[in-house]
């Protein structure tokens, strides 16, 4: 015996309702969880033997040292950033990365080249991008930031595409 299924127009529009409503659900808490683990990952670190200090991007890019030494020797440190014991003690070495240069008309801070034509390029201040205390142990992984490019934000002078910063070895 053969059994006749009906499913009525209404409640085809009903049941794609449903499940429009369903994806909606889902899709709010995907965006509560992505802001609040966005929120907590993004932050300042400041290193207080040095003042150098940074906020945390979402470009980013690093560099990777196997081994660093000053003068000959091993470089001190844990590699750690504000949560490590370097942090207080104040006895490790750090590494920081900066670049230089701020466009007098925001509007071309993205490109050196263009504000060099139609504007000044400041190079007096420098600007750190990153930092890490130095890993005796090896391969210390030093942060670069890329720039949020929203003119007032910290890190609108930050790192451009293309860019290579410097760095510099504070010996403790």
């Amino acid at each position: 015996m053969k059994t006749k299924i009906e499913i009525t127009k209404k409640q085809i529009q009903h049941n794609n309702y449903n499940n429009k409503l369903t994806r909606g659900r889902k899709m709010k808490y995907f965006s509560i969880i992505l802001t609040v683990m966005v929120t907590a990952l993004i932050g300042r670190a400041t290193e207080p033997q040095t003042g150098w200090t940074y906020d945390q991007t979402v470009d980013q890019a690093f560099y990777m040292f196997d081994s660093i030494t000053i003068d000959g020797e091993v470089v001190v440190g844990d590699g750690a950033s504000e949560d490590g014991e370097c942090y207080t003690s104040g006895t490790c070495d750090v590494v920081g990365a900066f670049r230089r240069g701020v466009c007098d008309d925001p509007g071309y801070q993205h490109s050196q080249q263009l504000c060099e034509i139609f504007s000044v390029w400041n190079t007096d201040e420098e600007i750190c991008v990153g930092w890490r205390y130095a890993d005796s142990n090896g391969w210390t992984t030093v942060p670069l930031m890329g720039s949020e490019e929203s003119e007032g934000d910290n890190s609108f002078t930050y790192m451009n595409p293309g860019e290579i910063p410097y760095l510099k070895i504070y010996d403790s």
